[in-house]
C-alpha cells in the first residue's frame, strides 16, 4: 500500500532505534523497490541499506529538513512522548500536496486484549518504549492539532501466524478490530 504512495517521490522514513532490524530492512527494501525517487532515513538502524541517505535525529525536536513529498512513520507513533510536535515538524517538512503516512498499533484490537488477558506479552505489542496506544479517533485528534487532516485511513491485519489469521477473519466482520491503523495525512488548507 505504501509503495504506491511513494513512487517517484522524495521520501523521509522515520524509524525507531528499538525496532527489529529485519522489520526495518524489509520496509526499506519495499520502499526502495517501489520506485521512490530520493530516500532519507532518520533513526533507521539499517543505515547502510543501499540507496538510503541516513541521518541520526530526534523527530520530535529536530527540524526534519525537506521538502519531502512523503514522510513515512511506521511503528514510531506509539514511541513518541509528543506526537503533536512530530506532526507539526512533519507538516513543515512536507512539500505542497505532501503527505504523512502513519502506521501504528490499534488500541482497539482484540488481539491486544487477548494478549493482556492471558498474560503473554508479544514483544512487538508490549515493550517499555511504547509510550501510548491510539485508535483512529485519537489519531485524528492529534493530526488535527498538528495542522493536518487524515485523507484516507485503513485497518491492517497481519496473517503470518495462525492467531493472526484467526483475527484476520474477525477483521472481515469488524475492520476496526485490526492490529494496525494506517493513516494518510495531508496539510490543512
Amino acid at each position: 500500500m505504501i509503495g504506491r504512495l511513494v513512487k517517484d517521490k522524495r521520501v523521509l522514513i522515520c524509524g525507531v532505534v528499538e525496532d527489529p532490524p529485519d522489520y526495518q530492512k524489509s520496509m526499506l527494501r519495499r520502499i526502495r523497490e517501489s520506485g521512490a525517487g530520493e530516500i532519507t532515513g532518520i533513526d533507521i538502524q539499517a543505515c547502510t541499506y543501499p540507496g538510503i541517505q541516513a541521518k541520526r535525529g530526534d523527530v520530535q525536536n529536530d527540524e526534519l529538513g525537506g521538502p519531502y513529498d512523503v514522510i513515512v512513520a511506521t511503528k514510531i507513533f506509539n514511541h513518541l512522548s509528543d506526537p503533536k510536535r512530530f506532526i507539526e515538524r512533519s507538516s513543515r517538512a512536507l512539500a505542497p500536496n505532501g503527505m504523512l503516512i502513519i502506521k501504528t498499533p490499534n488500541s482497539r484490537s482484540p488481539q491486544l486484549l487477548f494478549i493482556k488477558m492471558f498474560g503473554r506479552m508479544a514483544p512487538d505489542y508490549i515493550n517499555k518504549a511504547h509510550v501510548c496506544w491510539y485508535d483512529l479517533r485519537s489519531i485524528k485528534v492529534l493530526v488535527k492539532q498538528g495542522g493536518m487532516v487524515i485523507s484516507k485511513s485503513f485497518y491492517m491485519q497481519s496473517s503470518v501466524t495462525w492467531k493472526q489469521k484467526l483475527f484476520r477473519v474477525l477483521c472481515l466482520i469488524c475492520p476496526a478490530f485490526a492490529e494496525d491503523i494506517l493513516a494518510v495525512c495531508i496539510k490543512q488548507k
